[in-house]
């Protein structure tokens, strides 16, 4: 079976009003100006024109039927196209190497304990999921701090799915959906790098 496809270029700068049928009006200008013909250039020119008027008057009634709508969603769309302000960020690679790496490195931790229980500090039961950990302070002057299980799922389902993605490429959406699975993890990793004092 032979599936005919169809390559297009884009470009960053092409404006929404840009049609293919304006393409080919451009190219036939193009030849006519190549050719010498100052009668048929003249006569391309002012249907390309033409036409661009019309697709943009097209463009921008559209523009405004999405401005004059009552949904906040419809009009920010409507902004974002007509101030170019924010392109669609590219999907993330499935990446089979990437995922094995990081959950090599995420179940190094799992590899210490004997069980593959989800990892609790005995100071901070995840029974209780709004209260403040609670923990016995040490012989310095200053308190250990200690992050419940509980407080980062809690965390995590107040993710705002429609946010961007963070620096490390993972989505809100995909914390709050994994967020039983994923505090587990977390907790160990917070409580890890307070006990180690890490800055970052």
């Amino acid at each position: 079976m032979c599936v005919p496809t169809r390559t297009y270029l884009t470009f960053n700068n092409d404006k929404p009003w840009f049609s293919a049928k304006l393409k080919q009006l451009r190219q036939a200008k193009e030849d006519a100006h190549r050719s010498g013909d100052k009668a048929l250039y003249k006569q391309a020119k002012y249907t390309l024109n033409r036409e661009i008027r019309v697709a943009k008057l097209n463009c921008s009634g559209k523009l405004k039927k999405q401005l004059s709508r009552s949904d906040s969603k419809s009009v920010w769309n409507g902004l974002k196209a007509i101030t170019s302000y924010k392109s669609p960020s590219p999907s993330t690679e499935a990446n089979q190497q990437l995922a094995d790496d990081l959950n090599e490195f995420y179940c190094r931790f799992e590899k210490q304990k004997t069980g593959l229980t989800p990892y609790t500090h005995p100071d901070c039961p995840t029974t209780q999921p709004s209260t403040p950990c609670s923990s016995i302070p040490p012989t310095v002057s200053q308190p250990a701090l200690k992050i419940c299980e509980g407080d980062v799922c809690k965390v995590f389902r107040k993710q705002k799915i429609r946010k961007a993605k963070g620096p490390d490429g993972v989505s809100p959406a995909c914390l709050k959906a994994c967020a039983v699975q994923l505090s587990s993890i977390f907790t160990l990793i917070f409580n890890r790098s307070l006990e180690l004092q890490c800055k970052k």
